[in-house]
């Protein structure tokens, strides 16, 4: 049986981000992957300003709590249909309070700190999570789009067990010396966009089409020009390996990440059925060898160059995340 093992389900989707999605239709994506036996479901209550974990706590009542793992986090203070950023100790607490209530549970497995707060210290953010740690209302901590430093920061006061940031291999913003902090302190990574919101999948040889609401059409790695430097790359590196080995290019960019051990987990936002074909070649086909991971790695390299010297910028820079 195929089984979605290092894997997480992302809802950022669910709020119609990328078009409209009924609760119907999330309820099938829900259940698509517990069958594969996907555990690890990553909500916010940013998302919709409540509403996807709304939905998701309504759906999660179907299913016992031993079955699935939760993570949802906080960071923002929702007011008013508005938000804005706070990791203040009474704040963070009612944060989760609050999602406790909306997902219908008496535990977070993951509990994340959405953005650092740069107003807050990070000792009074992690005493907040601290505490929630020992009332036993959350059972891990994560840290979310921080820097070393800034890691280090919450980690001396507050025990870590997961950092969660943007990494992919057109992104690649984790580092030697980040992976080995993270290493030597039992730190496991979690990466999300991995895929590049498409970009990294057979749709960037194509047209993606997007719907008129699309959260994409105001990303600067979606500009025409950088839309066809990303084809390029992907059709001359990542199209002749992925066809070799029989899986989908979003697989294989999945799979990259995954098997060089850039992160330990990565959560990809499904919304539709059919994208569950992705992430199953993650974990049902073999690892990528050493050979395939260098060509990858000297494809990417080429590509580099080919940036730097026809816009004297980064990759990073641009796709807008450096």
């Amino acid at each position: 049986m195929k089984e979605i093992k290092r894997i997480g389900l992302g809802t950022f989707p669910f709020a119609g981000v990328f078009g409209q999605m009924e609760e119907k239709n999330v309820a099938e994506i829900i259940d698509q992957f517990f069958s594969y036996g996907g555990r690890l479901i990553h909500v916010a209550p940013v998302y919709a300003m409540g509403k996807v974990e709304e939905i998701v706590g309504n759906i999660l009542k179907r299913y016992e709590r031993n079955k699935y793992t939760l993570m949802t986090c906080c960071g923002w203070v929702i007011e008013n249909g508005n938000s804005r950023r706070s990791a203040k100790y009474d704040e963070v607490v009612n944060c989760c309070e609050n999602s406790l209530s909306v997902l219908n549970t008496d535990y977070i497995d993951i509990y994340m700190l959405h953005l650092p707060d740069l107003q807050t210290p990070a000792q009074e953010t992690a005493d907040a999570l601290s505490k929630l740690l020992e009332q036993g209302k959350i059972k891990e901590i994560c840290v979310s789009n921080v820097d070393l430093e800034q890691l280090k920061a919450y980690n001396k006061y507050g025990n870590i067990s997961y950092i969660q940031n943007r990494m992919s291999l057109i992104n690649q913003s984790i580092d030697t010396e980040f992976r080995t902090y993270c290493k030597d302190n039992n730190i496991k990574l979690m990466a999300y966009q991995s895929i590049e919101r498409g970009l990294l999948t057979s749709r960037v040889l194509g047209n993606f089409g997007f719907a008129e609401n699309d959260l994409r059409l105001k990303k600067p790695e979606f500009a025409e020009n950088t839309i066809k430097e990303i084809a390029s790359f992907v059709k001359a590196t990542l199209l002749p390996i992925a066809e070799s080995l029989s899986i989908p290019i979003s697989s294989l960019a999945l799979k990259w990440l995954l098997d060089t051990q850039y992160a330990d987990i990565s959560l990809c936002g499904i919304s539709k059925n059919r994208y569950f074909d992705d992430v199953l070649a993650v974990d049902n086909t073999p690892s990528l060898s050493p050979e395939v991971i260098e060509t990858i790695n000297e494809g990417y390299k080429i590509f580099s160059d080919k940036i730097e010297s026809i816009y004297n910028i980064s990759v990073r820079t641009l796709i807008g995340t450096a």
